[in-house]
């Protein structure tokens, strides 16, 4: 009756046991974790403190634009180019300047982003509505270069929100990170 009990119970244990799957669950998990953290900051510390005003409608569908992982890239982007960010601090993250100040346009990010010369148009228009979307917010400003080029600029209130997400993301995965270390190889 014994051995018996320990078979069973080294079934469940196999049964258990953290594998390739396991894994790939909990790397999708540490995913929606930082996805949260954005939606929840973005709404706290952004979408909460902006007035609707008398176009409600605009003003909810420019909610959802922002709330879209396309938005937090395009914004992370927009705020890595920023001001606000220093080159030591890019440095200090074995990064650097992507585009000279006067690039950092809608089509200038569309063509970046673009894997084939076709999906640029697309992109172009997704990106121009995320930046129609952050201007509302406060999040960038666009800069006139000429009659038909518009820079991007983060504001200082994109570089709170992108700061409060990095310390919120390294938060999420420092409190995860013995999860990670006994999942096995």
């Amino acid at each position: 009756m014994e051995q018996r009990g320990t078979a069973t119970k080294d079934k469940e244990e196999a049964r258990h046991t953290p594998g390739p799957t396991s894994r790939a669950l909990f790397s999708h998990l540490i995913q929606f974790e930082i996805e949260e953290n954005y939606f929840e900051l973005l709404r706290s510390n952004v979408l909460s403190k902006v007035d609707p005003g008398r176009d409600r409608k605009r003003h909810l569908y420019f909610e959802r634009v922002l709330k879209t992982p396309d938005a937090r890239m395009v914004l992370a982007i927009i705020w890595k180019e920023s001001p606000y960010v220093t080159a030591a601090d890019l440095s200090a993250a074995g990064l650097s300047k992507t585009y000279d100040t006067s690039e950092l346009t809608s089509h200038g990010l569309a063509v970046h982003l673009a894997t084939t010369p076709r999906d640029v148009s697309k992109l172009n228009s997704k990106v121009r509505t995320i930046g129609l979307a952050a201007e509302h917010f406060g999040l960038i400003t666009k800069r006139k270069l000429g009659s038909t080029r518009t820079v991007l600029e983060g504001t200082a209130l994109l570089h709170d929100l992108m700061k409060a997400l990095g310390e919120s993301n390294i938060s999420t995965i420092r409190r995860l990170t013995a999860t990670i270390e006994a999942l096995p190889n």
